[in-house]
């Protein structure tokens, strides 16, 4: 039998509709809580691990790489925010997609696509000091922490705990001695290990205000590098802001931060032109006992 279905009869409309759309699964649209509004100053700085200013004003840097052409997509703001809750997360994929109103997929092309652009800005805010002025600047601060002289910075390994030779003796690099026996020896290794702790000590500042640095991260590894880069970049920023170390989210795993010794596997290739520069520096300290 065949059953004729008048046009102006509303159910049959309804009917047809339904059938048409039988099968297909329609796009969920998530809602989306202004992040920035609704936190105060203080919840917004232990969940985003920035203060609003200095997201502002990172904003700007990287708000034009940020547009989008569609009405759903998220605005520049949420995507930056959405990241920055990453960082502080170190979650699941799900779990930050959830807080954002988005889906994880989502998130994860998000988290990428934002970590490369602030990556990018690592010319600007990470840097070798360049000038005469700089470099002697910092041989006065290092020296009056420990009286190891010409030192403009200090180098260290905290990414992943590997037995490994340890950073080989060079003109530009001292390391420490490994069998200390004259006072002076003594006196020069325990003044590299106190110099070399600035950056460890940094390193665990650092990793307390980007949690992800710790509690390890589920994407890929090229995202993982832009993420590393992109946080010390933040980190940067943060430091040029004057901002105090945020405290912990609570919603957050507890950390284990704390730089362990790794045993280092004897380097024997230390050249004597490199291991001269070295008795130089075990000379001057001698000159101060």
């Amino acid at each position: 039998m065949l059953t004729i279905i008048d046009n102006s009869d509303d159910s049959g409309d309804e009917f047809l509709m339904n059938v048409a759309l039988r099968g297909r699964n329609a796009k969920i649209y998530r809602p989306r809580e202004d992040h920035y509004a609704k936190w105060t100053d203080k919840e917004f700085f232990v969940r985003f691990r920035l203060t609003k200013e200095t997201v502002l004003e990172l904003l700007d840097l990287i708000r034009e790489d940020l547009e989008t052409s569609t009405d759903r997509s998220l605005s520049p703001m949420n995507q930056l925010l959405l990241t920055l809750r990453f960082y502080a997360l170190g979650s699941l994929l799900i779990s930050v997609g959830d807080f954002s109103g988005v889906h994880k997929s989502t998130a994860s092309v998000i988290i990428k696509k934002v970590s490369l652009i602030i990556a990018n800005l690592r010319p600007q805010f990470i840097h070798f000091p360049h000038t005469a002025a700089d470099k002697k600047t910092n041989q006065v601060e290092f020296y009056s922490k420990n009286h190891f002289p010409r030192v403009v910075g200090a180098i260290d390994c905290t990414h992943i705990r590997i037995q490994s030779p340890g950073y080989a003796l060079t003109p530009y690099l001292l390391t420490p001695l490994r069998n200390p026996l004259l006072p002076e020896e003594n006196l020069y290794n325990e003044a590299q290990i106190r110099t070399r702790g600035t950056v460890e000590r940094q390193y665990g500042v650092w990793k307390r205000r980007f949690p992800v640095l710790s509690l390890g991260m589920r994407i890929s590894l090229d995202t993982c590098q832009d993420v590393i880069v992109a946080c010390a970049v933040l980190h940067n920023i943060a430091i040029n802001a004057n901002e105090e170390e945020p405290p912990m989210d609570p919603n957050c795993l507890p950390l284990n931060v704390v730089n362990q010794e790794i045993p280092i596997v004897p380097d024997h290739q230390h050249h004597q032109a490199n291991a001269a520069v070295q008795r130089q520096m075990v000379e001057y300290f001698r000159q101060l006992l």
